[in-house]
């Protein structure tokens, strides 16, 4: 891949600079979620071991200045499997907002993957009408479902129905949602990572 003069993959190094970038573009959803910076560079470090996640940045005089998240992922289209990229994660120094690093970003993203011969791209529209303008539309519905546990039928025993997950059980859950990925047009195949 020719990379565009300023992006690169993140070194090890600049990680610090990464959450930090991070953290001030969704300070909402980190403070949310209750992540500090310790603990969310644990997790992308994590997720940068894995050989499907890449994570690439834009330079400015080598100072890093945004961040993107690149995830290669197979889709379920009508029971031929394809390749799609998506792009997450994205970040831009508060500093450096409204340079079109954002935009040098997402444009070095669909070239990365038309090099790798992708037949498709995603993304999660945070701001739609700012996508709007690179070309992305508006996908089908997200349906999102969080059940309490008041509303868990009540039987005469919890040990028959309810149980807490545990890391051992990460290869049966990654199978089951693999069955139903191999029988639903427009599922991405994934893997719980724990």
């Amino acid at each position: 891949m020719k990379t565009k003069p300023g992006i690169k993959k993140i070194p090890i190094k600049d990680y610090d600079a990464f959450v930090d970038i991070v953290t001030n573009a969704y300070p909402g959803f980190h403070q949310s979620r209750g992540l500090d910076k310790q603990r969310l560079k644990k997790s992308i470090l994590r997720l940068n071991r894995e050989r499907t996640v890449h994570h690439y940045g834009s330079y400015k005089k080598n100072k890093l200045v945004g961040v993107m998240r690149l995830t290669d992922f197979r889709m379920n289209l009508f029971t031929n499997f394809i390749q799609v990229g998506g792009v997450g994660l994205i970040g831009v120094d508060l500093l450096h907002k409204k340079e079109k690093v954002c935009m040098e970003m997402v444009d070095f993203f669909l070239k990365y993957y038309l090099e790798k011969g992708a037949c498709m791209t995603a993304l999660y529209p945070f701001r739609p009408d700012f996508y709007k303008k690179m070309g992305f539309g508006y996908g089908t519905k997200v349906s999102e479902y969080s059940i309490k546990p008041a509303d868990l039928p009540r039987r005469s025993s919890k040990k028959i129905h309810i149980t807490f997950m545990k890391r051992s059980d990460k290869q049966s859950l990654n199978a089951c949602y693999n069955r139903f990925f191999m029988n639903r047009h427009g599922m991405f195949e994934r893997e719980l990572i724990v």
